[in-house]
C-alpha cells in the first residue's frame, strides 16, 4: 500500500532535489509531519551551513550552523547504484529502530529521483534495499567504505521471467497418457494452449486444451464419458481439481 507523503516529506523531496550529486553540502530530511531538518556535510567540526534568502526566517529559526568536534568514528557510509545513477548514503546519528534507519537511507536515495531503488524494514534487525525496477531491468550495487557491514552480497542482477517454463505434467483419458512438456516462453495464453493441444493430439489423447480467459485455460474430454485424470510433476502447479 502507498502511503502519501506528508507535508514535512515534501518540504524535504523539494529541497534535495537541490542537493545532488556526489559533492551534495547538504541533505533534508523530515523530522515529523511538520518540521524539517537540514544537514551539513561533511558532519563534524567542518560542517557549516549558512541559510540565506528573504524568507529563510520563515522556515528557520536559525540561519547559521557550525558543525561540533564530536566523534564521528561511528559514522558509516555506503553508496547505492541501479547501473546508471548513484547515490552516496551517509548513516550519522542515533536512528530509534530498524524502520527509521530505513526511513534515513530512502531520504538520501530521494536524493537521486532516477534512482530505481528503496529501502524498507524487514524485522527488528534488519532492512533490505531493493530495485524498483524488475526482471532484467532489475539491477542494485553497493560500494562504499562500509558497505560490507551492512550487505553479504554487493552486486543483484534480476532476470525476465520464463511464463511456464520447463512444467511437466501428464494428462490421461483412461486409454492413452499425454506427457506434456512446457518448455518455451509463451508471450500469450493461445500459444501455451496451442502447445498442450499440440502434445494432446501428437499421443492421440481425446482430450484439448480450451482458453478461458488471458491467464488461464481448462482441459476438456472430447468424447462423452472419459473421465480425465492428470498427473506428474507440476500438475498440481498448474491446475486445480
Amino acid at each position: 500500500m502507498n502511503m502519501a507523503k506528508n507535508q514535512a516529506e515534501i518540504i524535504a523531496s523539494i529541497f534535495n532535489s537541490y542537493f545532488q550529486g556526489p559533492d551534495m553540502i547538504a541533505g533534508a530530511r523530515a523530522l515529523n509531519d511538520k518540521q524539517v531538518v537540514l544537514q551539513g556535510f561533511p558532519v563534524g567540526v567542518s560542517s557549516k551551513l549558512i541559510i540565506g534568502g528573504k524568507d529563510k526566517e520563515f522556515f528557520f529559526p536559525q540561519t547559521t550552523y557550525s558543525g561540533t568536534d564530536k566523534d564521528t568514528s561511528k559514522n558509516r557510509q555506503f553508496t547505492v547504484s541501479d547501473g546508471t545513477n548513484t547515490t552516496t548514503i551517509l548513516l550519522n546519528r542515533k536512528y530509534n529502530d530498524m524502520e527509521d534507519l530505513a526511513g534515513g537511507i530512502n531520504d538520501y536515495l530521494s536524493v537521486e529521483p532516477s534512482l530505481q531503488a528503496v529501502a524498507e524494514k524487514i524485522d527488528d534487525n534488519t532492512f533490505q534495499i531493493k530495485s524498483t525496477n524488475t526482471g532484467a531491468n532489475a539491477v542494485l550495487e553497493v560500494g562504499g567504505a562500509n558497505q560490507t557491514e551492512f550487505f553479504n552480497q554487493q552486486i543483484f542482477r534480476g532476470e525476465d521471467e520464463k511464463q511456464n517454463a520447463n512444467r511437466e505434467f501428464t494428462v490421461s483419458d483412461g486409454t492413452k497418457t499425454a506427457t506434456i512438456l512446457l518448455d518455451g516462453n509463451y508471450s500469450s495464453i493461445d500459444g501455451l494452449v496451442q502447445a498442450v493441444d499440440t502434445q494432446l493430439e501428437a499421443a492421440a489423447v481425446r482430450v484439448q486444451a480450451e482458453k478461458v480467459d488471458a491467464q488461464r485455460f481448462v482441459l476438456r474430454a472430447t468424447v462423452a464419458g472419459i473421465q480425465i485424470v492428470g498427473g506428474g510433476t507440476h500438475w498440481n502447479e498448474l491446475f486445480v481439481d
